[in-house]
């Protein structure tokens, strides 16, 4: 999916710019690992364009460590219904949601709303 993400984004170069780290969670057995990725201390450091969270454990812990998280700005997109309500219930705004009827993945979601972004 990174891969297919990088390529999306690139072939998109002729609108703005966007960073995107995608929350993939961890289970139970991984609760103590960080994110492959880049943990939520370094995302939010970062300052991304969009953040993609697909389980509500991903939105507890960015709320728990970063209790005056502002969006400012951040594109927040979210996976599956109890994601959504979790956002919802931290006071989030979610730009993109998926599935949904015309994005099925959050790929197609992405790749929706970036398209959707004016030209450069």
């Amino acid at each position: 999916m990174r891969k297919f993400l990088h390529n999306l984004i690139s072939q998109l170069s002729n609108r703005r710019k966007k960073e995107i780290f995608i929350d993939r969670g961890f289970g139970e057995k991984e609760k103590e690992k960080s994110f492959n990725a880049l943990c939520i201390h370094e995302v939010v450091e970062r300052g991304f364009d969009i953040i993609c969270f697909f389980t509500p454990g991903g939105i507890k812990s960015l709320i728990e460590n970063f209790p005056k998280f502002k969006q400012n700005g951040t594109t927040l997109a979210a996976f599956g219904a109890n994601t959504f309500k979790a956002a919802e219930e931290a006071g989030l705004v979610l730009d993109i949601k998926a599935p949904m009827p015309q994005s099925p993945s959050m790929v197609s979601a992405l790749e929706v709303y970036l398209k959707s972004l004016p030209k450069k």
